[in-house]
């Protein structure tokens, strides 16, 4: 139990336009994951386990409500009083799966049967992660829990079992957290403007189901052009949702030909995605912000 690691996830290709029927592409990111620990100091242990016996209370009121969903509640609470807790590195605010992690790693521990099966799976962490959010799709805790990257196409999940390579890519912090929600009630609101709407679905849509395609192909041309297309779609209808910092960087991408950037989860902060054909040149660029590549 101790030694597993659940990684966080990042979401590839699919912001905002999944919404309005393009695909959506996410992967586990092993640079950031949580696991259980013990404290050395029971004392303090309510402070690092930040309201998880709260988080057990939720779970033990859901339990065995719906399939393959019953929990060992009363080994978890033994835990905890044990002074065990999930220590994590996953930034929080920034879309990278927090609390998707910790759930998978509860069903994981505690889950008295359990099953792979994407689909009841993904009702189990919807249930779970609606405890932290209101309401959540299960998404985030089913990649950190079956650590695989997911396709989401015409609503319908596809796990992708072969490894696929990264291209060139990597995030930038803004250093930024933000309310995902905020973001995508934005965006809800602006498609309510018919001409917008059309440019989504015209324009942003097939561009993105065509970037997850040749990413997953590996057709690094292409999928650089499609980020170009991309970045410049988000320059000029998603502004609200780039940080001012990253404005000048953002336009330096879709100037040159070096290196492209797009939004990365909803928008607002977080982290942002890029796409290099020289990563040196690249590095050299964000020297003063510096980079973590997705390998």
């Amino acid at each position: 139990m101790i030694a597993k690691k659940y990684h966080a996830k990042i979401l590839l290709f699919g912001e905002h336009a999944v919404l309005k029927g393009s695909d959506a592409l996410a992967i586990p990111f092993p640079k950031f994951h949580g696991s259980w620990v013990y404290t050395r100091y029971p004392e303090m242990a309510e402070i690092h386990q930040m309201n998880l016996s709260q988080f057990a209370d939720y779970l033990e009121q859901k339990s065995g409500s719906i399939p393959f969903f019953e929990l060992d509640i009363p080994s978890f609470r033994k835990e905890l009083f044990d002074g065990v807790y999930f220590q994590s590195n996953i930034p929080l605010g920034y879309g990278a799966g927090s609390s998707g992690a910790l759930c998978a790693a509860i069903y994981d521990t505690y889950a008295k049967d359990k099953t792979r099966n994407p689909i009841q799976l993904k009702q189990i962490f919807s249930l779970m992660e609606s405890y932290f959010h209101g309401s959540s799709s299960g998404f985030d805790p089913l990649i950190s829990y079956l650590d695989q990257t997911i396709r989401i196409s015409k609503g319908e999940m596809e796990v992708i079992e072969t490894a696929t390579k990264t291209h060139g890519l990597f995030l930038i912090d803004t250093n930024i957290k933000r309310n995902a929600s905020e973001f995508i009630q934005i965006f809800m609101k602006k498609c309510e403007d018919a001409d917008y709407e059309k440019n989504i679905r015209e324009e942003l849509v097939p561009t993105t189901t065509r970037a997850i395609a040749s990413y997953l192909k590996n057709d690094i041309t292409s999928l650089f052009h499609q980020m170009h297309d991309i970045s410049r779609f988000q320059y000029l209808h998603f502004r609200e949702m780039i940080p001012e910092s990253m404005v000048g960087f953002w336009e330096k991408g879709l100037k040159g030909n070096i290196f492209k950037m797009k939004i990365c989860g909803a928008g607002g902060g977080g982290f942002l995605l890029g796409m290099s054909k020289n990563m040196d040149k690249t590095k050299a660029i964000f020297k003063d912000i510096g980079l973590i590549p997705i390998t």
